[in-house]
């Protein structure tokens, strides 16, 4: 079993979001793909959710923004340069061999950080959460992916997403802003390279070589710049 990684310039979510499905392509048996990433001021929404419901998505893009849709499901996240994204893609099958929680945790040791893993979606560091994740699979591949907030624009985030109130209710906190944290907060160490390069390290993954080409990329990019996808969710 080892690890392959892809890291990208990229700031477009777009083509980020179609490289991520591209691939899974790539992956064979007895390896899992790192994918690490970046979106410039992003809204990415889950699979099923109603945008409307989520963000304050008019005031979002006239403030210069995008809104993209995964295909995973879960909750609304917004991503700016202060992010890292990861994905793990592997085969479905092979899932349990590739776990993503030891290599956020053992990531996040380097810093001299005790994270963990609450057993829904999220990681916490001191009772806050600096990570939130998804997953989805097509049957034969599976891809978990999740956020990073190292130097994120808090209160950015916060005054264009529009949780669930219940959701905050539920967890005993009156706002996003007080239950989430920047990791960079508590640890000067921890930037977006040095934690891309502590994840590398911690799994041992050595560079995918082969890779989609850019006419794949740009094709499926439309798919999911399309209002259909974006707005609809559709297929």
């Amino acid at each position: 079993m080892e690890y392959r990684y892809v890291i990208t310039d990229c700031l477009d979510p777009y083509r980020n979001l179609a490289y991520e499905q591209l691939l899974q392509s790539e992956v064979d048996s007895g390896m899992a793909i790192l994918y690490l990433w970046q979106n410039e001021n992003t809204i990415v929404v889950g699979r099923n959710q109603e945008i409307g419901k989520e963000c304050r998505a008019e005031a979002f893009l006239q403030d210069g923004g995008r809104i993209a849709r995964r295909r995973s499901g879960g909750g609304a996240v917004y991503h700016d340069l202060g992010n890292l994204n990861f994905s793990l893609i592997c085969r479905e099958k092979e899932k349990a061999c590739y776990p993503y929680q030891p290599l956020v945790i053992g990531a996040l040791k380097e810093f001299g950080l005790e994270a963990s893993f609450n057993g829904r979606n999220d990681f916490t560091v001191q009772g806050r959460k600096f990570s939130g994740n998804a997953v989805y699979s097509d049957g034969a591949v599976a891809c978990r992916h999740g956020t990073l907030l190292v130097s994120c624009e808090i209160a950015r985030m916060t005054r264009y997403l529009t949780p669930d109130k219940s959701k905050l209710s539920r967890n005993h906190v009156a706002s996003v802003s007080s239950r989430v944290v920047n990791l960079g907060e508590l640890s000067a160490a921890v930037t977006v390279d040095a934690l891309r390069q502590a994840l590398i390290r911690v799994s041992g993954a050595t560079p995918l070589k082969k890779q989609p080409s850019e006419r794949e990329i740009a094709s499926l990019a439309l798919f999911y710049a399309s209002e259909t996808w974006i707005y609809g969710g559709n297929i």
